[in-house]
């Protein structure tokens, strides 16, 4: 019986028959008389009763769980568990408690999570609660590499005997893509401005 989230109780000791109906308010708030309505069909020679109850919110959780898109696992040592009761704040211990996952080289899946899930939550305990996860995937950093490559030929000329030098340079350029997870680099192959 009850509220959904709610559970009801009866106040100064009365005890409650599952024989009974209760007309209650829509809001759900604590202290409200309640009207009984037995489940039976009352007689005229029935006398009303009027009862006054106490809503108990119901004891709610939720966890949220990160999932690494990259690899497929899931990064337990960040998963969390809002606990409360309905209609009580959890935005103070979500908002201590969420990892800053960008600061450890992640980002958001945007492939599956268009926005931050945890971004879009009330901050308020409902009836029903769902778990939340949070796809990632790992942040890359791409820099450019050059490198010059000098080389001298020196010959000689075979009629006055003079020796010669050329110099040649070229310039090589290389990408380095970074995992910021991982540290893993991957390497482009050289090539030269021509």
């Amino acid at each position: 019986m009850g509220v959904d989230g709610y559970s009801i109780g009866a106040m100064n000791g009365a005890t409650l028959s599952t024989q009974i109906t209760f007309v209650i308010g829509e809001d759900g708030t604590t202290g409200k008389v309640v009207e009984i309505v037995p489940a039976q069909t009352p007689t005229a020679n029935e006398k009303d009763y009027t009862w006054e109850y106490v809503y108990s919110p119901k004891a709610q959780s939720f966890t949220v769980t990160y999932v690494d898109d990259t690899t497929g696992e899931e990064l337990t040592d960040h998963d969390f568990t809002l606990s409360g009761v309905t209609d009580r704040s959890y935005a103070k211990t979500l908002a201590s408690d969420k990892w800053d996952y960008a600061a450890a080289g992640y980002k958001l899946d945007t492939a599956k999570n268009a926005t931050d899930p945890l971004s879009e939550l009330s901050g308020t305990f409902g009836a029903q609660n769902a778990g939340v996860t949070v796809y990632l995937t790992h942040q890359t950093s791409t820099t450019t590499q050059t490198q010059t490559i000098t080389r001298t030929i020196n010959y000689l000329d075979p009629t006055t005997k003079e020796l010669t030098s050329l110099t040649q340079t070229a310039e090589l350029t290389r990408t380095v893509e970074e995992d910021l997870v991982t540290g893993a680099k991957t390497y482009s192959q050289w090539t030269t401005d021509t």
